[in-house]
């Protein structure tokens, strides 16, 4: 049968629309496609930006007020602004920053405008995109991979007199008066920073004192010069990796480690300058950062930050359970963690308590394990996931 005349042209009316409906959803495919990339990019930055503002509470702990609200404010905007969406750069316009000192937490809230691929077809020239990420810094430490593979005494700030010294030669780092007075970088039964601690760093603003000595008489035990033995660790060099990156293994609260033996001077020299030179010059010859402040140190080129290279973590151990003149001899000491200091290393030098030489570092905070014990102690995270330089830092929520 013929085809009517009023039929004509309907197969190519029927294919016009059904090409608009599918030119339709591919732009929708297209266009939800990239927001959905977009969203996740936003996420990240908006993720990052927070960490940042709560690790401003473990690298700034002499600020308060709105000086701390500031820094933390600062430090959480220009995070973000380092970040991109779809190739479009962050901008600090673009994030809003909520303190809440009281609970060392930080809320970044994002919003970023993207423009739509082919959705501008139907008048829809661009999307709005937001992310919220919060963040804390946990009141206890938690442990870390990296985390310098020294021991740092609880008494290490001690003022009391080494009375030691005068009856069986050598006490290295336990003296019975800093014990018995509770001279202390953290209580070891409540295993939280001590009033001492806080009292000393606010008396020293310089903050520097010396770790891992090379005198024997420093040491704790004959050949035990604070340096630790971690289980993937096998020589000088790989101590000296250790020191310079991170170690393979976590060093964490509530675990007790043992001593590597020896002095090995040299692999210590060596490890500390690779990590604080900028061309990892093992001989200190190169390029450094400098103190100037707690979270400002003055990098190569003029420029102040409150990160560097020098900054580190280190375990503190109970040294008052051992006898009051230190381990006795022949036995090997293991010591148990209860909490980290985190430091700045300025390099090698003479110790400020005299005695030889020591690594010379700047006590920039420490944090206790908190009376729980192990890790996740008071609300932090497995030592795996605690965050930068073994400090607790953490992801709360995300949106």
């Amino acid at each position: 049968m013929p085809p009517r005349d009023d039929e004509k042209g309907n197969v190519l009316v029927t294919v016009a629309l059904v090409l608009v409906v599918l030119i339709g959803f591919a732009v929708l495919t297209i266009d939800v496609g990239m927001a959905s990339s977009a969203r996740t990019q936003a996420q990240r930055a908006a993720d990052a930006a927070a960490l940042a503002g709560a690790f401003t509470y473990v690298t700034n702990p002499n600020l308060t007020g709105q000086a701390l609200t500031d820094a933390v404010t600062n430090s959480a905007k220009n995070t973000a602004a380092q970040n991109t969406i779809l190739g479009t750069a962050v901008t600090t316009s673009e994030v809003t920053v909520a303190v809440d000192t009281a609970n060392r937490r930080v809320t970044t809230t994002l919003t970023h405008s993207t423009p739509t691929f082919f959705a501008g077809i139907f008048g829809q020239t661009s999307m709005s995109i937001g992310a919220t990420g919060i963040a804390e810094a946990a009141a206890s430490a938690t442990g870390d991979k990296c985390v310098s593979p020294w021991f740092i005494p609880n008494t290490a700030l001690a003022t009391d007199a080494n009375i030691c010294d005068t009856t069986n030669g050598k006490s290295g780092n336990v003296t019975p008066g800093a014990c018995s007075d509770k001279q202390f970088l953290v209580d070891p039964t409540t295993k939280l920073e001590t009033q001492y601690a806080k009292d000393w760093i606010a008396a020293n603003p310089s903050r520097q004192f010396g770790i891992k000595p090379n005198n024997p008489g420093n040491a704790i035990s004959p050949s035990d010069f604070m340096a630790i033995q971690l289980p993937d660790s096998n020589g000088g060099n790989d101590y000296r990796q250790n020191i310079a990156t991170c170690p393979a293994s976590a060093i964490a609260c509530a675990n007790s480690y043992t001593a590597q033996t020896g002095n090995d001077i040299g692999n210590t020299k060596k490890g500390v300058c690779e990590r604080i030179t900028y061309d990892q010059d093992q001989t200190c010859s190169g390029q450094v950062d400098t103190w100037q402040a707690v979270g400002q140190y003055v990098h190569p080129d003029g420029t102040v930050s409150d990160s560097s290279r020098s900054l580190a973590v280190a375990p503190i151990v109970d040294v008052c359970i051992f006898t009051p003149c230190g381990v006795p001899s022949g036995t090997t000491p293991v010591f148990p963690v209860i909490g980290f200091a985190f430091i700045f290393i300025d390099g090698i030098g003479n110790c400020p308590s005299g005695g030889g030489q020591c690594v010379l570092a700047r006590l920039i905070n420490v944090t206790g394990c908190g009376s729980g014990g192990g890790a996740g102690a008071g609300g932090g995270l497995p030592s795996t996931e605690s965050g930068p330089f073994g400090i607790p830092v953490r992801l709360v929520r995300t949106q």
